[in-house]
C-alpha cells in the first residue's frame, strides 16, 4: 500500500515524465573585439526568439563559439568544434561565415543559416541567407530617388565587398530608373583627408550623393563635406545607424535592413538597451529553426534532420517574424525587403 502511495505521489510530482528530445543549436559570433557589440546584441535576440518558444515539445540549448570580430578562421575553427564535439543539429552565424563553414557542416548534415549581402559567391543545400539582396537595396534606393526627383548620382564609397557589390548592381540598374551616375568612386579604410574626393563628388553635378560606409570613416567624411557647405543632399545605405553626425544631416536618408519598429521595442523592453543593426534578423533565424523543428517532430515523433528542416522552409516559405513578412526563394535566399529610413530630430525614422 505504501509503495502505491509513492508511486503516485510520484507521478503527480511529474518525477516520471519523459524528458524532451534536445535540439542543439550552435551560434558562431563576435564576442570579443570590436564587433562584440553586434555578437551580444545578436545573442540576445537569438535568446530571445528562444523565450518567446516557451512551452515547447523540443528543448533547445544553444552553445555560443566566439569568432573574434568576424574572423573566417576562427569562424571554421568554431564550426570544426560545433559539428564534432558538440554534435550540433543546426548553427546560425553571420557575415562571412555564411561562405567559410559549409564544407564542416553540410557534410555532417548540419543546416546552417547566416546573414550577408553577397548571394552570388555560394551555394549550398543546407545553407540559408537571411537579408535583402544587393539588387533589392539598389531598386529600393532608385525608387526613393525617382519619388524624390533625383536625376544624376554620385556613388562615394568605403573599399571593400560590400561596395564593390552595391557599385556593380547600381551601374546595371540605374539607367532602367532613367539616372545617371555622374561619379563612381571609393575611398580606403583608414583615410582621414576627403577634401579631395569631396571636391571631385561637387563638381560632379549629382542631385543625391549616395554612400556606402561607415564610422568612423564616414563620420570624417560628413564632417569634411559639411565644412565645404555643400547643399547636395546626402543619402546611403545603412549609414545612420553609428554614425554621430545625425543631427547635423537632418532629412537625410538611408536604406536599411531593418528600421525601428516593434521588435526594436520589444528587445529594448527586455533587455535595457538599443540593439545593434539587423538583429531582427538573427532573432528570425532561430525562431525560423525552432518552428520547422516543431512542426516535424509533431508529425514524425523524432527531431528532424538538417535535409528535412531544408525540405520544410521551402515547403512553407512565408515566415512572419521580426523583419515582417518574409519568404524562403528556391536559392535558399530568406527575403524581407529594406526599408527607407529618414533622419527627424536626429533619430532614425521609417517612412517606408
Amino acid at each position: 500500500m505504501k509503495r502505491l502511495i509513492v508511486l503516485c505521489l510520484l507521478l503527480t510530482l511529474g518525477l516520471f515524465a519523459a524528458e524532451k528530445p534536445v535540439v542543439k543549436i550552435g551560434v558562431i559570433l563576435p564576442l570579443t573585439g570590436d564587433l562584440a557589440a553586434y555578437g551580444t546584441s545578436y545573442r540576445d535576440a537569438i535568446m530571445l526568439a528562444h523565450e518567446k518558444a516557451e512551452g515547447a515539445a523540443l528543448d533547445y540549448k544553444f552553445v555560443f563559439e566566439d569568432d573574434q570580430d568576424s574572423q573566417t578562421k576562427y569562424d571554421v575553427m568554431a564550426a570544426k568544434k560545433l559539428v564534432s564535439v558538440d554534435k550540433v543539429n543546426a548553427v546560425i552565424s553571420m557575415w562571412d561565415a555564411w561562405f567559410v563553414i559549409p564544407p564542416t557542416t553540410s557534410p555532417k548534415g548540419v543546416i546552417q543559416l547566416s546573414q550577408c549581402w553577397d548571394q552570388e559567391k555560394f551555394r549550398d543545400p543546407l545553407s540559408f541567407n537571411h537579408y535583402p539582396p544587393i539588387e533589392a537595396y539598389i531598386k529600393t534606393f532608385l525608387d526613393e530617388c525617382k519619388r524624390r526627383g533625383y536625376k544624376r548620382l554620385a556613388f562615394a564609397a568605403l573599399k571593400g565587398g560590400g561596395s564593390v557589390l552595391m557599385e556593380q548592381s547600381l551601374k546595371k540598374i540605374a539607367p532602367e530608373y532613367g539616372i545617371e551616375i555622374t561619379l563612381a568612386e571609393t575611398v580606403n579604410p583608414g583615410d582621414n583627408d576627403f577634401r579631395t574626393f569631396v571636391a571631385k563628388i561637387y563638381y560632379s553635378k549629382p542631385d543625391i550623393v549616395m554612400l556606402v560606409m561607415w564610422p568612423p570613416t564616414l563620420d570624417i567624411f560628413l564632417k569634411q563635406w559639411r565644412d565645404y557647405r555643400y547643399s547636395t543632399p546626402i543619402a546611403g545605405m545603412e549609414i545612420w545607424f553609428d554614425s554621430t553626425m545625425k543631427k547635423e544631416f537632418e532629412g537625410s536618408w538611408e536604406v536599411a535592413a531593418d528600421a525601428p519598429g516593434p521588435f526594436e521595442e520589444s528587445f529594448k523592453k527586455r533587455y535595457n538597451y538599443q540593439p545593434e543593426m539587423g538583429v531582427g534578423y538573427a532573432y528570425d533565424n532561430a525562431a525560423l529553426l525552432i518552428k520547422a523543428y516543431e512542426a516535424i517532430y509533431k508529425e514524425t515523433g523524432r527531431v528532424a534532420t538538417g535535409s528535412e528542416v531544408a525540405a520544410y522552409f521551402h515547403a512553407h516559405p512565408i515566415f512572419e517574424g521580426a523583419q515582417g513578412r518574409t519568404e524562403i526563394n528556391k536559392n535558399n535566399w530568406i527575403i524581407s525587403a529594406p526599408s527607407v529610413v529618414e533622419l527627424k530630430n536626429g533619430v532614425r525614422v521609417k517612412i517606408r
